[in-house]
């Protein structure tokens, strides 16, 4: 695989968003975001040089065992593309695009650094949405973050789902040489 480096062009571009769940007694859910804006960062894309890697990489991704893509044509297919070349632009965003989901890519988060802020948002679902009251759970979760962050979270029953980021800018990207691997 080649590996390339990307980083925003603007500064306090990329955005980290942390989601945690936690169900009520009376089955209502609750959805907690944090967002962090950070001042800049730096990621590492992998991208597949070999029909090969193509083929682990469409099982990577849809987080599925062999037997789910048996070829390399079925990636191809799935993703409306006749050949490797054609499926190059699934790889590696388009540097001059504004918005980037980078969990669309084979990545590793490098750093981050400074962030600028963090903000906080719940969501109910379920049979008692319309009786939480967001704001006095949002100002909870704020407080008991600010003590503990995760350990609070965790004791309070809150249970993280899932960490993704986001870039909101062009990108810089550059290969990453081999010995630098």
């Amino acid at each position: 695989m080649k590996s390339y480096n990307i980083e925003p062009t603007y500064k306090k571009s990329v955005i980290e968003y942390n989601s945690y769940r936690k169900e009520l007694e009376d089955g209502t859910v609750l959805h907690a975001t944090l967002e962090i804006g950070w001042r800049w960062g730096e990621f590492t894309i992998h991208v597949p040089e070999t029909e090969e890697e193509v083929l682990a990489w469409a099982r990577d991704k849809m987080g599925v065992d062999d037997s789910y893509y048996s070829s390399v044509t079925e990636v191809f297919e799935d993703y409306g593309e006749e050949n490797f070349e054609g499926m190059k632009k699934h790889f590696l965003p388009d540097a001059d695009e504004e918005f980037h989901e980078i969990d669309d890519y084979d990545y590793d988060m490098d750093s981050t650094w400074d962030g600028c802020w963090e903000d906080w948002n719940v969501v109910p679902f379920g049979p008692s949405k319309d009786d939480v009251d967001t704001d006095e759970i949002r100002e909870q979760i704020e407080e008991g973050w600010y003590e503990d962050s995760w350990d609070y979270m965790e004791q309070e029953g809150w249970e993280e789902m899932s960490t993704w980021f986001e870039i909101h800018c062009p990108l810089k990207i550059e290969e990453v040489k081999e010995e630098e691997v």
